[in-house]
């Protein structure tokens, strides 16, 4: 019988954290698990994150409901400020190039240059080089 667990306590986090870690690019300066910069010498596992999931005490469990909804705040806040990164004339609009740019930022690199041109076509279209894009939740 599989059970799954829906929370997962700080030591199994920092476990996790690091296995991710190795396999990213940016992780993998951090793989001893020591930032650097700012707060130098002291462990990525105990930011504000961690204790915002963990509590204080770093004893309390972290429920999966909690990390989702984390996850999708930080989500829409991150497309947010892309957003507001191309709204320069703070008009809640964006051109549909910068938006089709925006969407390129993350695509996979292979086939970043066929999807800059295709982005490049829209300025050529009559209706859509004066279209705006607005964003809405």
């Amino acid at each position: 019988i599989l059970i799954i667990s829906r929370e997962i306590d700080k030591e199994e986090f920092k476990k996790v954290m690091a296995l991710m870690r190795s396999y990213n690019r940016q992780g993998a300066a951090h793989r001893h698990g020591l930032r650097t910069g700012f707060k130098v010498g002291q462990s990525v596992e105990n930011g504000g994150v961690v204790e915002y999931f963990f509590g204080n005490d770093g004893n309390e469990p972290l429920h999966f409901d909690k990390f989702t909804s984390f996850l999708k705040e930080l989500h829409e806040e991150i497309i947010r400020l892309e957003f507001s990164h191309y709204d320069v004339k703070s008009t809640n609009t964006i051109p549909a190039k910068d938006f089709a740019l925006s969407m390129v930022a993350s695509a996979d690199m292979n086939h970043i240059s066929k999807l800059l041109d295709r982005a490049d076509t829209l300025e050529n279209d009559p209706y859509l080089k004066h279209l705006r894009i607005t964003f809405e939740v």
